[in-house]
């Protein structure tokens, strides 16, 4: 039996993204960034900051990525450290290179 009604997604904190229309939202920032973070929505007081590794066709086939305390990855303006994000891209780059993706 099929229904209409939306999906509900599970909340594990008060930050975590629970609705579809946000989740998308993220998605498409995530995709245009290539990296996402999150801050708090797992566990209070921690942030990750995630990168993809692709191979040499460009497909994504894992990621790297950072998890700590809030204090550390996340601004006094309430964005991920960036020093943080280049990090994790700079990672992922060299994983990927590794695995033979072109441009980089």
């Amino acid at each position: 039996m099929e229904t209409d009604s939306p999906v509900e997604l599970t909340s594990f904190t008060r930050h975590t993204v629970s609705s579809m229309a946000a989740l998308e939202a993220q998605l498409s920032e995530i995709r245009d960034n290539v990296w996402g973070w999150e801050a708090e929505e797992l566990v209070d007081g921690e942030v990750s900051i995630a990168a993809p590794i692709r191979d040499r066709r460009g497909v994504t086939v894992g990621a790297i990525g950072v998890r700590g305390a809030v204090e550390r990855l996340r601004g006094e303006d309430g964005k991920p450290d960036m020093e943080q994000v280049s990090y994790v891209r700079d990672a992922a780059r060299a994983i990927s290179r590794e695995l033979g993706v072109t441009p980089y």
